[in-house]
């Protein structure tokens, strides 16, 4: 009974401390238009990572390192992109997630919820 009630006890620390630093490096993004074709992205609760925008055909057009202390936030005008669907992908050291843009004649549409995202938890982890 005793080393059921350890194992038990390290179990649930053990799941709370993977779950406590999984949730550490997660974000959210935030989308504001600015104007006909500008938009800002925030991402709150990360520090750094790895902006990428692609086309429809996944050819990438922008890529950059951002950071921030307090989130990442950054504007992107899209006027001189030709109107189609894009993605950004935003990437950390354990967080893929690739959120869908549509440029039509005079507007710019992001879904802020990923239309892919992938977890490397295990990887990071593994390192740690």
């Amino acid at each position: 009974m005793k080393k059921l009630l350890k194992f038990g006890t390290m179990l649930a620390v053990l799941f709370s401390a993977m779950t406590g630093y999984a949730g550490e490096k997660d974000f959210a993004l935030f989308v504001k238009k600015i104007d006909v074709k500008t938009v800002r992205v925030t991402f709150n609760g990360i520090q750094k990572m790895e902006l990428s925008i692609y086309d429809d055909g996944n050819l990438l057009i922008h890529e950059e390192n951002v950071s921030g202390k307090a989130g990442i936030k950054r504007t992107y005008s899209l006027e001189n992109l030709p109107d189609g669907i894009y993605f950004l992908e935003a990437k950390t050291d354990n967080k893929v997630a690739r959120y869908k843009m549509t440029i039509g004649r005079n507007s710019v549409a992001i879904v802020s919820k990923p239309v892919s995202e992938s977890y490397t938890t295990a990887q990071t982890i593994a390192s740690r």
